[in-house]
């Protein structure tokens, strides 16, 4: 049995062989038949995408990319309102920076600390 069981998986790797030769044989006539294509055709490899197809997507878009917009106040520059004694100043949005912060733990109120603009009015006369 040992005997029969030894000759069964010598079959099976000399028939494994003979695939994988095939394959391999197949596998160059197709190369060779792609690379007749690309040069026909005058293919760059920046025209091929070889990493799409196992990442799930197809290789080419077909829709074109949407350009965002610049945000209509994009770059517009807030005035602060608010002026630690140290000189840092804040607008009142986002993080308080740190000197606010430390006028506030020091007895501060946000109040004290308000940037008092005068009237155009005022300027005017």
């Amino acid at each position: 049995m040992n005997s029969n069981l030894m000759k069964l998986m010598k079959d099976i790797e000399q028939d494994q062989a003979r695939v994988n030769a095939k394959k391999d044989a197949a596998k160059r006539t197709v190369v060779e038949e792609i690379n007749k294509l690309i040069a026909a055709f005058d293919i760059k490899a920046g025209d091929l995408d070889f990493g799409a197809q196992r990442r799930g997507r197809p290789a080419v878009k077909a829709e074109p990319v949407k350009v965002k917009r610049p945000r209509k106040n994009a770059g517009r520059k807030i005035e602060p309102k608010y002026q630690a004694p140290d000189g840092t100043t804040w607008t009142g949005r986002g993080l308080k920076p740190k000197g606010i912060q430390a006028a506030l733990d020091a007895g501060f109120t946000l109040e004290d600390m308000l940037i008092k603009k005068e009237p155009a009015a005022a300027e005017a006369s």
